[in-house]
């Protein structure tokens, strides 16, 4: 069995249509326990003292090495320019401003998704969808891998053709682990219930946006985790097709 847990704003409900009808075939499975939609338009459960510039060069201090040590260890191919830019100062990396309102709104609501974690539990953005077909495989991975304190990064960016098409050549359900889990992009992931727990529990104060926070976070709780080696959700906005809604 798995939850989902729907993440959105009021600016971006717009994409919901679409997202549910890519999820409808995976709802009609009956594997689905529970959807929760997440759509407050708050910017945060603690106080404004978590985002305050009073602590970025405290919170900093102890991201900078934490982030770089194991970025340059994962000596990942997508984590080159990141790795490249933590070599040369924090400042690059971490430019010295506050969280914009849509960043806090987003980390509160990936925090209250985590909180509410009870089983495997599909976390899912709006700017995001199902490839057709890949159903089974999600939920084969589901079951097959999430338990025991892990999280299933499912953000991988396939190439776009001019139709919007995705480009897919693996059939078979095959992940790559990873030692410490390594996160694209927040749009899509499943985790359990323990290592949401370890997520949520240490989740403030928040300095960066949700996708490093949560890379950061896994790395610091040395967190397990694995990729699909196939393509299961695409997400729109990074691969260009929607609007990001933390620009």
């Amino acid at each position: 069995m798995i939850d989902i847990h729907i993440i959105t704003c009021q600016r971006t409900a717009t994409r919901l249509p679409n997202l549910l009808q890519s999820l409808q075939a995976l709802l009609n499975m009956g594997e689905v326990q529970q959807v929760r939609l997440l759509c407050k338009g708050d910017i945060g459960y603690n106080n404004e003292v978590n985002y305050s510039s009073k602590l970025w060069s405290e919170h900093i201090s102890s991201i900078y090495p934490i982030l770089a040590k194991n970025i340059a260890e994962a000596n990942g191919r997508q984590y080159h320019r990141i790795a490249t830019l933590l070599g040369q100062s924090p400042d690059v990396f971490f430019p010295t401003r506050g969280l914009r309102p849509e960043e806090k709104s987003l980390l509160s609501k990936h925090f209250e998704s985590l909180s509410l974690v009870q089983r495997p539990t599909l976390v899912i953005e709006d700017d995001a969808f199902i490839c057709p077909g890949k159903e089974r495989e999600l939920l084969a991975i589901a079951n097959e891998y999430c338990h025991s304190g892990m999280y299933i990064d499912l953000g991988m960016i396939p190439g776009i053709k001019a139709d919007n098409s995705y480009i897919d050549t693996h059939e078979r359900v095959a992940v790559t682990p990873k030692p410490i889990a390594l996160t694209r992009t927040t749009s899509a992931f499943i985790v359990d219930k323990i290592a949401a727990l370890q997520l949520s529990a240490g989740y403030w104060p928040c300095a960066l946006p949700a996708d490093l926070h949560h890379q950061y976070l896994l790395f610091k709780y040395k967190i397990r985790g694995c990729w699909p080696k196939s393509i299961i959700m695409i997400n729109l906005s990074t691969a260009g097709i929607v609007e990001s809604s933390i620009q």
